[in-house]
């Protein structure tokens, strides 16, 4: 503080000039007159300056009082609207604030280098953060491979599809899938349920009086109930006298239960055609109507009877290329 002039007559202004050091302010400044009872505040007169009075005629006593300036230190975490804040003095020491507890973010410092220190004005500081990212990995114990999900924290979570694995069922995840990344890498296991053994069936495919190209009477098909049943092509069938129609009612899939099919057959239809040499009859019971109505295996009795004067001297009978004579005593053809 400087007063000016130090040494002065009554009536002389005096100009009291304070000045306070960095970090301090003027928060009172008096002059007491000897004598008198109580000093005189200059703040009150003028409390922004210049400062003076007038000289008395007694010697005065000035008086100055500097009070530390309290500064605000701010440290705004960024998240939740916490702000952290204190009054600081010049000189006092700076801690910044705990930045290690924010779920899903790593700290990458502060807006602004922090002194040791609180200097003469007011400080803020942002916090920088960076989200972390988390890792989900599926563990499908032998199953079909999923790739792990690796993004920010909180992004949302698109759950897979269901792994696969041959002879088991899926019977689901160890933990729930989250919706949302969380704060921790986390490795998520599936569960399997062994399948029962497939139970088989079979279809029995009886030729029904017939034969297979290989002699065989009958040929199987055993699979798993519920599939698809297929003859094979290479199956052909033969019988004497007859033509194939097909199989009865062959089911699509494979029933849960053995079963037997036959297949149907048509008989071919045949004529018969008499010729006579000679004077006579030659008759066919059943009769001969003209048509296909004889069939492999049916009995067929042949009447010759020559006319008057006449004898039966022979009897033939021709399938095809094949002629063979009848014996006369009764042989049948």
């Amino acid at each position: 503080m400087t007063v000016d002039p130090e040494t002065a007559l009554r009536g002389t202004t005096i100009q009291v000039i304070p000045t306070p050091t960095t970090g301090f302010r003027l928060t009172r400044l008096t002059y007491k007159p000897e004598g008198a009872t109580a000093p005189i505040d200059l703040l009150a007169e003028n409390s922004n300056g210049p400062y003076s009075f007038l000289m008395p005629n007694a010697d005065v006593t000035v008086d100055a009082e500097f009070t530390q300036n309290l500064y605000t230190l701010a440290f705004d975490l960024g998240y939740d609207g916490l702000v952290v804040t204190e009054q600081k003095t010049l000189g006092n020491t700076i801690i910044p604030p705990q930045t290690d507890n924010r779920t899903g973010y790593t700290f990458r410092g502060w807006s602004d280098i922090v002194p040791d220190t609180m200097p003469a004005k007011d400080l803020t500081f942002t916090a920088r953060w960076e989200i972390n990212r988390y890792t989900i990995t599926f563990d499908t114990k032998g199953g079909s491979y999923i790739a792990p999900i690796t993004q920010d924290y909180l992004t949302p979570v698109n759950a897979p599809d269901q792994p696969m694995k041959e002879g088991y069922t899926f019977s689901g995840w160890d933990k729930e899938i989250p919706t949302a990344m969380p704060a921790e890498n986390q490795t998520i296991t599936a569960q399997w349920t062994e399948k029962a053994a497939p139970v088989q069936y079979t279809i029995t495919f009886n030729a029904n009086g017939g034969a297979f190209a290989d002699s065989t009477v009958y040929k199987r098909i055993t699979q798993e109930a519920g599939t698809t049943v297929t003859i094979p092509s290479d199956w052909t069938l033969s019988r004497t006298g007859y033509t194939f129609g097909g199989w009865q009612e062959v089911p699509e899939t494979m029933p849960e239960a053995d079963t037997t099919v036959y297949a149907t057959w048509t008989p071919v239809g045949y004529t018969i055609t008499g010729t006579v040499t000679g004077d006579g009859t030659l008759t066919l019971m059943p009769a001969n109507t003209g048509a296909a109505q004889y069939h492999y295996g049916d009995i067929v009795t042949i009447y010759a009877t020559p006319n008057e004067y006449n004898k039966l001297t022979g009897l033939s009978f021709t399938a095809g290329t094949t002629t063979k004579d009848i014996d006369l005593n009764g042989e049948k053809p």
